[in-house]
């Protein structure tokens, strides 16, 4: 991890993409009102997106407070965490202050570079044998404890880790006016780790739907969406929608649902659901379902 630095940070997980992917490399991408055929190395990414950001005590405070009101057994986690992200910052300023090692110091600045870079392909390691089951139909796995709080994290992580969202909070009237923007990247974990234990312990439904229609699903830079939020207020409703590629979808439910398949006209909806939820890209097998939907 902390051999080289990492610029190219992707939020979306390339070999996600590359199920909408014919050759295995490159899908299209509608951007700007312009349909073009990349590599998924290029897409969904953003130079240095989770680098750490330093706290100042104030922001350090309110989310030492806010961790203090979560559950006792999670509090741990939290706290590691928070340490994780800044006694980094610590550690580099008594460097500075001491014998100022460049060795030392290039090596702090590539932990501070790689750091949450790396917690987000730990994620995706751990997603990987969940997504090779979504895809083979199986869900043994929900009947497993651990099983099931792991592929939850998994999925909040892919929700929770975009530009979208990352936007969202830091130009939120709450937090320009608080001064709490460089919380987030603190925020984002937490909040993952959080409602792997909170869908575990609700009662969820979980479907793997195929999409038998003549139109591909597509996916977006915000892959990950709640069909049932404004994406303005709170949700009060969960209904996670997270296509797994064209023809195949994964749905996370609070209300037992029939979800036989998904015929034309649900693909649609789907489909222009993503597009408005996507932040500045969206993306599919072929350019002819991107077309249609931006006529």
């Amino acid at each position: 991890m902390y051999y080289k630095k990492k610029r190219r940070h992707h939020f979306v997980w390339q070999y996600y993409l590359n199920h909408w992917s014919e050759d295995g490399k490159t899908i299209y991408c509608l951007q700007e009102n312009k349909i073009f055929k990349t590599n998924t190395e290029n897409l969904a990414n953003v130079r240095d997106f989770y680098k750490l950001k330093k706290l100042n005590q104030k922001q350090i405070y309110f989310l030492e407070y806010m961790i203090t009101q979560m559950p006792t057994f999670i509090r741990p986690i939290h706290k590691n965490l928070l340490y994780l992200f800044t006694e980094i910052f610590n550690i580099q300023k008594k460097i500075l202050e001491s014998n100022n090692d460049a060795k030392l110091l290039n090596t702090i600045d590539i932990m501070i570079n790689n750091l949450e870079e790396e917690i987000q392909r730990s994620a995706e390691r751990i997603g990987l044998k969940y997504l090779k089951k979504l895809h083979a139909k199986q869900l043994d796995f929900i009947e497993n404890k651990k099983d099931l709080i792991e592929f939850y994290y998994f999925l909040s992580q892919q929700y929770f880790r975009t530009e979208k969202l990352s936007i969202a909070y830091s130009t939120s009237e709450s937090t320009m006016n608080s001064d709490m923007s460089n919380c987030w990247p603190v925020l984002r974990n937490i909040i993952s780790t959080n409602l792997s234990w909170t869908l575990h312990l609700y009662k969820m439904y979980i479907y793997v739907v195929e999409n038998c229609s003549d139109i591909d699903l597509i996916t977006s830079d915000q892959p990950a969406i709640n069909l049932k939020a404004n994406y303005i207020d709170p949700p009060i409703r969960l209904e996670i929608y997270y296509p797994l590629s064209p023809k195949l979808a994964l749905f996370v439910c609070d209300e037992n649902k029939e979800y036989n398949k998904i015929d034309n006209e649900t693909a649609l909806l789907l489909n222009k659901k993503m597009q408005e939820i996507s932040y500045r890209q969206i993306y599919s097998c072929n350019r002819k379902t991107i077309e249609d939907l931006i006529q």
